[in-house]
């Protein structure tokens, strides 16, 4: 049961990333992340940041080796807003390739689950399993600052 459950949770994980990866081929084009990134890199003094940055990282890892969760406090939780890009081929809402906004409602919730080591499926942080502070939430705002619900839907026939 505990295999069946890591491989359920991985298949979620992967499910996510996978949309993820998939609406890139429909997002934008062009990055100003892209254009940041490659101004800092050119910046004086990059590569000295970089290497203490990372000598700092790895000494927060060390002093981590033993605890169970990824921050020192533990109140702190991370939200991390995330949209659901749906593509769909002339299916109505509520079905299978097109999933109902609570059918997703629930599945963000699993995953944050997974994430809190509360998935009844996954071992708690009594039996092996990891606390993460991470709480992912459907976007409330996009790109332009415009309210959203954190999903999107894109019929996939016009492509």
């Amino acid at each position: 049961m505990w295999l069946f459950a890591k491989i359920y949770a991985m298949k979620m994980f992967s499910l996510i990333l996978l949309i993820m990866y998939a609406s890139h081929g429909v997002a934008q084009i062009h990055c100003g992340t892209d254009e940041l990134r490659h101004s800092i890199k050119n910046r004086p003094g990059y590569t000295d940041d970089k290497r203490k940055s990372q000598e700092l990282w790895s000494k927060y890892l060390a002093a981590q080796k033993y605890s169970r969760t990824l921050s020192d406090s533990k109140d702190t939780i991370y939200e991390i807003p995330v949209v659901v890009h749906v593509i769909y081929d002339n299916d109505t809402i509520g079905t299978y390739y097109n999933p109902s906004d609570s059918r997703i409602d629930s599945g963000i919730a699993e995953l944050n689950q997974v994430y809190e080591a509360t998935w009844s499926h996954f071992a708690d942080t009594n039996h092996g399993g990891v606390k993460f502070p991470f709480h992912f939430v459907l976007a409330k705002r996009d790109p332009q600052c415009n309210p959203t619900n954190g999903i999107t839907r894109t019929d996939g026939r016009i492509y």
